[in-house]
């Protein structure tokens, strides 16, 4: 299969999700809301790609005719290892320590390289992202990567300390923003930030 974008990843993922979670497709313009495209045509564009590409079948004639390709669907998990614990809060010691491994569809990753090796998986602590619906519990699972773009959720070293939060950088200035609004932004300014991944999904176990 043909490499994909990162826009492109996040789009199938966001197919993949909506038809687990909704048994079907979302509509163009539902894809355009939720990524903030100004119209439904670079919604179509997208899709098109990834139907091109191989990641998406459509059937002709269909309303919402679109489906995972049938070699994502036969796809066996992945087994994500979980690291440790992050601060959805104030930032906290890291914990990097082996604690098993979490399954994840694979439907939900990219595809074209070795992404399986790249991702791994935290136990969210705080609920300053609760915004964002990341909850105390709920298990964050991040693509490692050093480079970000405006408004990506990261998983960062702020000092030393672990936390998970969106990331902000606009006129020369850098912040991690809470999804809380009972919280501040933090500034970074002058501080050691390293960016240890971006969350690509979140997991939620009910007991």
């Amino acid at each position: 299969m043909t490499e994909l974008t990162d826009q492109q990843e996040r789009v199938l993922r966001f197919i993949a999700k909506h038809i687990s979670e909704q048994g079907a497709p979302p509509t163009f313009r539902g894809i355009a809301k939720n990524f903030g495209f100004a119209s439904t045509r670079a919604a179509q564009d997208h899709v098109a790609a990834l139907v091109r590409k191989g990641y998406l079948e459509h059937r002709p004639g269909e309303a919402r005719g679109l489906r995972l390709a049938n070699a994502l669907n036969a796809a066996p998990p992945v087994a994500v290892p979980i690291i440790g614990q992050v601060a959805a809060g104030s930032p906290r010691d890291a914990s990097q320590l082996p604690m098993g491994s979490l399954p994840f569809p694979r439907e939900l990753m990219g595809r074209g390289r070795d992404l399986e090796a790249d991702l791994f998986a935290l136990r969210v602590h705080g609920d300053s992202m609760m915004d964002a619906g990341i909850l105390e519990g709920d298990m964050v699972i991040a693509k490692t990567q050093k480079s970000v773009t405006h408004g990506d959720i990261v998983v960062a070293l702020l000092d030393g300390e672990s936390t998970v939060k969106r990331f902000h950088r606009k006129g020369g200035e850098t912040l991690l923003l809470p999804e809380n609004k009972r919280m501040k932004p933090i500034p970074v300014e002058g501080r050691e930030l390293v960016i240890q991944g971006r969350v690509i999904a979140v997991q939620r176990f009910y007991r």
